[in-house]
């Protein structure tokens, strides 16, 4: 429902596993197909652990994440942002990477984005604040327990 919807609005959906990134090509396989795509500009939503691509990507890792500045930004690649599965961003309260989940990830592509949009106008970055809607935990097949809003 929401493809079709974003779809509406001139996003284009390419199905296929990346298979190699360089500073101007996405190269990509579908099958047996391997194609490419000229760009200048990535953004990786995929996965539920760091991407081989990221691992390739000579940056610092923790256990498959790259630890990146307050705003998201990689230290030392001020004009690249991480976000989700691929990055670890701190914890103020504990020092400790936030884990990895749906809304930390939701809520960093909204920094991204804002953030993002402040590189190409040069303007100064968002830091990025976490604000925890709740947990859940599976129990089993019929069972959970959770803590929502508070």
């Amino acid at each position: 429902m929401e493809q079709k919807k974003l779809e509406k609005r001139g996003v284009e959906f390419i199905v296929g596993r990346v298979t190699k990134v360089t500073p101007d090509r996405v190269f990509y396989k579908n099958g047996d197909t391997l194609s490419e795509i000229k760009t200048t500009t990535l953004i990786w939503g995929a996965g539920v652990r760091g991407s081989s691509v990221i691992e390739a990507s000579g940056f610092e890792q923790k256990r498959g994440r790259v630890p990146i500045n307050a705003d998201l930004t990689v230290p030392g690649h001020e004009n690249i942002l991480i976000i989700g599965d691929c990055s670890a961003v701190n914890d103020p309260a504990t020092n400790r990477p936030y884990p990895t989940t749906a809304q930390i990830a939701l809520q960093q592509a909204d920094c991204a984005a804002v953030n993002l949009k402040a590189l190409v106008d040069g303007q100064p970055l968002k830091k990025f604040v976490y604000k925890p809607k709740g947990t859940v935990c599976s129990l089993g097949n019929n069972d959970a327990m959770g803590m929502v809003m508070g």
